[in-house]
C-alpha cells in the first residue's frame, strides 16, 4: 500500500477517536455533524479499501463522489446554524420516495403487513411530514421552494461552491457511470501512461482534501482540537517529505 493510503488510513482512524469526545457536546446542529462527520471518514476508508480491490476507477470513484456530497453537507452544517432543517428535509424526502414510486420489495411488504387503510395512513403521514420538513427548510433558505429544489447542485450553491460541483463532482459522476472515460482518453490521445498511479493519485489527493476540509469544519464549530491538529499536520508533513516517483 502506498505511503499516500497509509497517511489517509491512519488520519482517518486518528479523526475516528478524537471525534468522540466530541459527543458530550449536545444540539441538533452539532448531532447531525457528527454523523455526517462519521459517514465521511467510512466513505473515503471505502474509497482507499476498494481502490486496491477494484481494477477500474469507477467503485472508488462512486464513494468518493458520495463523500464529497458529504463534505459540503459538513460545511454548510458547521456554517449555517439552521442547515440543519435541509438535512432534515432531505432524509424525509428521500424517505417519502418509497410511497411516491411504490418502491418493491418493501412497499408490497408493508401492504401486507398493515393491510390497505394502515399503509395509505402511513404514507398521507410520511408526505405530511415531509412537505413540512420543506417549508421550514425553505424558511431559512428561500431558493428551496420545492422538493427537487433538494438535490445536490443547491446545496452546493448553499456553501457558495457550486464551481466544485461543476468541476470535481461532475468528474467523478462520470467516472463513476463510464469506467472506460480513463481508457478512452488514453486511445484517443494515443498515450501510454500508468494510469493505475495517476488514478490512485487522484483518489488520494481528492480523499486528503475531504479530511483536511472535514477537520476545519469540526474546528469551526466544536472549537480547535489542538492534539488533532498537531498529529495531523505531523503526518502530512512526512508524506509531503517522502520524494514522489517519478511516471515512466
Amino acid at each position: 500500500m502506498h505511503h499516500s493510503e497509509n497517511t489517509i488510513l491512519r488520519l482517518i482512524r486518528l479523526m475516528r477517536r478524537r471525534s468522540q469526545a466530541a459527543n458530550e457536546q449536545k444540539s441538533v446542529q452539532k448531532g447531525y455533524f457528527l454523523l455526517y462527520y462519521e459517514r465521511l471518514l467510512a466513505l473515503c476508508e471505502g474509497a482507499v479499501s476498494l481502490s486496491r480491490q477494484s481494477e477500474t476507477s469507477a467503485p472508488p470513484a462512486v464513494l468518493l463522489r458520495s463523500a464529497l456530497e458529504c463534505s459540503i453537507d459538513l460545511y454548510n452544517l458547521a456554517s449555517f446554524p439552521e442547515y440543519h432543517y435541509v438535512v432534515r428535509a432531505v432524509e424525509l424526502h428521500d424517505r417519502d420516495a418509497l410511497f411516491r414510486y411504490k418502491a418493491k420489495p418493501l412497499y408490497a411488504r408493508l401492504e401486507k403487513e398493515l393491510g390497505e387503510e394502515g399503509l395509505r395512513t402511513l404514507e398521507e403521514e410520511s408526505a405530511r411530514k415531509s412537505r413540512e420538513a420543506l417549508e421550514q427548510a425553505g424558511r431559512y433558505f428561500p431558493s428551496l421552494d420545492a422538493p427537487h429544489k433538494l438535490n445536490v447542485i443547491n446545496r452546493f450553491r448553499i456553501a457558495g461552491k457550486e464551481e466544485l460541483y461543476q468541476t470535481d463532482y461532475t468528474l467523478l459522476s462520470a467516472t463513476a457511470h463510464n469506467a472506460l472515460g480513463d481508457l478512452a482518453i488514453e486511445k484517443a490521445l494515443s498515450l501510454h501512461l500508468p494510469l493505475d498511479r495517476l488514478l490512485d493519485e487522484r483518489l488520494c489527493s481528492t480523499c486528503l482534501g475531504l479530511l483536511v476540509d472535514a477537520i476545519r469544519c469540526s474546528a469551526a464549530l466544536f472549537g480547535p482540537d489542538e492534539q488533532l491538529l498537531t498529529n495531523a499536520i505531523g503526518m502530512l508533513k512526512e508524506l509531503k517529505a517522502i520524494p514522489p516517483r517519478a511516471l515512466p
